[in-house]
């Protein structure tokens, strides 16, 4: 089998709700979107669309909480309640709320 690749556009959505770690994301919380705006590629074989989602989630969390990450200055680090939104290059939507370990896939979530 041969490696593919899926990229998807990352949209990062900040918790304001005044009490979300505690509580973690619920539906109508305040959300800020970060000024990240990037794009991930990752190779697969035979992997499903959500295995492929939390590899991406990783990877953005990953980034989102480096020392070095690109928006340090300006914003800060991902944690529990903020939501990791990928689109793939088909247009289907994979959103994820960050939990204290892990991450939720939310359902009918729009932007």
């Amino acid at each position: 089998m041969n490696n593919l690749r899926t990229k998807y556009t990352v949209r990062v959505f900040f918790n304001e709700t005044h009490g979300h770690r505690f509580f973690q994301y619920h539906e109508g919380d305040e959300l800020k979107p970060s000024e990240l705006n990037t794009h991930f590629a990752l190779e697969h074989e035979g992997q499903s669309h959500h295995d492929l989602a939390l590899d991406a989630c990783d990877q953005v969390f990953g980034l989102m909480n480096a020392d070095n990450r690109p928006n340090g200055k300006t914003e800060r680090s991902l944690s529990v309640g903020d939501v990791i939104a990928l689109e793939d290059e088909e247009g289907k939507l994979y959103v994820y709320a960050v939990e204290s370990v892990g991450f939720k896939k939310l359902e009918n979530w729009r932007m």
